[in-house]
């Protein structure tokens, strides 16, 4: 059984209902967000939207796809949408994203994507997540390669309006993201580690007596913290 809604520290992932379509199609009705996504046609329509969630329902039963609706946690703002499309055999899924251009540049995707991989490999232990971005979608590529997906070609996908749209493909797999997961908690334990004071000796009163400040904690811990 497929997991129908997540938690991040900002957002909130869940199965998108029929409430859901009015603001699905305001966020849609902007071509600088639909044009990007093959699958979406422009203009977008309500019925469209309507349409999207049916499917989505429908395929969360069948366990083919997991398509969620992305709202920010504390206000319940409804600003995108992210999907795994599994394959045949379950061992690969397809994962796509889009966002409301508002929620662009905040760190948004790479926060939603982290925690669908972690999913993907930790819970349904999944061998490869895949993608394909349009060639000019650098921020995008940036995204995936940020997470430690790898460009492996070129191919064309067929668009919703039945033209060939040249594309990257990526792929991560299982092994090389519990890799990276270790590595990352390995590093913030030691930077958590150097960042414990040593017990002081017997205090010495005039160290600073001359006015002179002490030097700045490095901030590496505060760098790996905000990863």
């Amino acid at each position: 059984m497929l997991q129908k809604s997540f938690q991040t520290e900002r957002l909130y992932l869940r199965l998108l209902e029929a409430s859901d379509a009015t603001e699905m199609t305001r966020v849609l009705q902007n071509p600088n967000v639909t044009t990007k996504v093959a699958i979406l046609p422009f203009p977008y329509e309500e019925t469209h939207a309507h349409a999207w969630i049916q499917k989505a329902d429908q395929a969360f039963k069948d366990e083919t796809d997991l398509l969620l609706g992305i709202f920010i946690k504390e206000s319940r703002l409804f600003i995108g949408n992210v999907s795994l499309h599994f394959e045949a055999d379950a061992s690969r899924a397809e994962i796509g994203y889009w966002l409301d251009e508002s929620a662009w540049g905040k760190g948004y995707a790479s926060e939603l994507v982290r925690a669908l991989m972690t999913y993907a490999f930790e819970d349904l232990k999944l061998h490869s997540v895949f993608a394909t971005v349009a060639l000019d979608n650098v921020a995008s590529q940036q995204l995936l390669e940020k997470m430690g997906f790898t460009r492996t070609g070129t191919k064309d996908v067929l668009t919703v309006s039945a033209t060939m749209r040249p594309s990257y493909f990526y792929e991560l797999f299982q092994e090389a993201f519990m890799e990276s997961k270790t590595k990352e908690k390995v590093e913030l334990n030691l930077c958590h580690n150097s960042s414990k004071k040593p017990p002081s000796p017997t205090p010495i009163p005039t160290i600073c007596s001359h006015g002179m400040k002490a030097p700045k904690h490095s901030d590496a811990c505060s760098r790996h913290g905000s990863l």
